[in-house]
């Protein structure tokens, strides 16, 4: 009797144990699954680029109507934080311009409140979105020239951002990445890898 309950205790026990192994294999599967389904599933030949809402239109309460412009041309936010950056950030995301003479005033205007820094996905999104934004206001002839200011500026053309938003040149309103290799050192320089929220868009196949 003795050996036949070790015999049954030891064949409960395998059973047991091969119980386990198995249900270790089904959840190890499931949460492969799991994990599979939350990779990002971009729409086919989208790139990203770094758009930053700058702090005079922070102040103009102009955030919701610029978002709105990106959603209805059929791009889609992949990242966004409302900060006060500090000065190390921004003089390193400008860094490229530390050499001109309106560096340390442009540091000034983009610390001087809080900005919406933003990841947006699209077809070739970067060419989008700084077509969208429009040119930078310019100097058409010199100050002394004897012509008003208002006749001596070149402004962005109608229908862009900066042409229906910015009525001075030294408020811009709005940056974007001007090349996919600025976009990525943009992106990486303000934004955390987690910080991406991979989606694809139900739009996708409608745009």
């Amino acid at each position: 009797m003795v050996i036949v309950a070790l015999h049954l205790t030891t064949r409960m026990y395998t059973i047991t144990l091969f119980a386990s192994l198995l249900i270790s294999a089904f959840v190890a599967i499931a949460v492969k699954k799991s994990h599979e389904s939350d990779e990002c599933i971009p729409c086919a030949n989208h790139q990203r680029t770094f758009v930053m809402i700058k702090p005079d239109a922070v102040q103009r309460e102009l955030i919701g109507e610029l978002i709105t412009r990106f959603e209805r041309k059929g791009l889609h936010l992949v990242a966004m934080k409302f900060l006060k950056p500090d000065e190390k950030l921004v003089r390193e995301h400008y860094a490229e311009t530390k050499d001109k003479n309106y560096f340390d005033k442009l540091i000034e205007y983009i610390t001087s409140g809080p900005v919406v820094a933003m990841v947006w996905e699209g077809h070739q999104v970067v060419h989008t979105v700084r077509t969208m934004i429009g040119g930078q206001p310019q100097w058409l002839t010199p100050l002394n020239s004897g012509y008003s200011k208002m006749s001596s500026m070149r402004y962005a053309s109608p229908g862009t951002i900066r042409g229906d938003y910015v009525h001075k040149g030294d408020k811009n309103v709005i940056h974007a990445s001007d090349s996919l290799e600025a976009a990525q050192r943009e992106i990486a320089l303000w934004f955390d890898p987690q910080d991406l929220v991979c989606w694809k868009a139900a739009n996708c196949d409608w745009i």
